[in-house]
């Protein structure tokens, strides 16, 4: 919250690294709130305190830019999304893998800027070999994986397959009621 955000500048200032997590996750909540000028701006500022004070290619900077990058897609902007998601996921194959669940968030993110963007097709492909790694590293019912699902039912439906969406979907929705 914005109270505990504001405690631990003035304790620790604000480049300390629980104050930059706080932060983070106040944009992260102003996303999910709907405050999606307010989840920039933190995001920005936030991102900028990461970049500066661990590098570009830290994971913590990694993981504020795909936050920002969610932002910037549901304020229409899928494009710039995807080139910011693009710039992550080669960043946390290199210092990750391919494997990390980190990385299969961003490959989500990633396919999602493509869905965005009018790419069905490419967006599908991605999400298809995220679900099949997401499943064989996370297990079929975490919900990364079920969040993976959604979004390949989505695609599969932007293609007209829209048996095979019905199908995933409720396979998805079963999973989601057992976990």
């Amino acid at each position: 919250s914005l109270d505990t955000v504001e405690r631990y500048r003035r304790r620790y200032g604000d480049d300390y690294p629980e104050t930059m997590s706080a932060s983070l996750n106040l944009a992260i909540d102003q996303r999910h709130v709907g405050n999606l000028d307010e989840a920039r701006k933190l995001g920005e500022e936030t991102l900028q305190r990461y970049r500066s004070t661990l590098g570009e290619k830290h994971p913590h900077t990694v993981s504020a830019q795909v936050n920002l990058a969610i932002v910037i897609r549901q304020l229409g902007e899928p494009q710039r999304a995807y080139r910011s998601d693009r710039e992550s996921l080669d960043v946390l194959n290199e210092r990750l893998g391919p494997d990390h669940p980190s990385t299969l968030t961003c490959a989500t993110n990633l396919a999602s800027d493509l869905f965005a963007m009018g790419d069905a097709q490419a967006a599908f492909d991605l999400d298809t070999d995220t679900l099949a790694r997401s499943e064989r590293i996370l297990g079929v019912e975490h919900p990364s994986t079920l969040a993976v699902g959604v979004n390949l039912a989505l695609d599969l439906r932007a293609l007209g397959r829209e048996q095979e969406a019905d199908l995933l979907h409720a396979d998805n929705m079963a999973r989601f009621r057992r976990s």
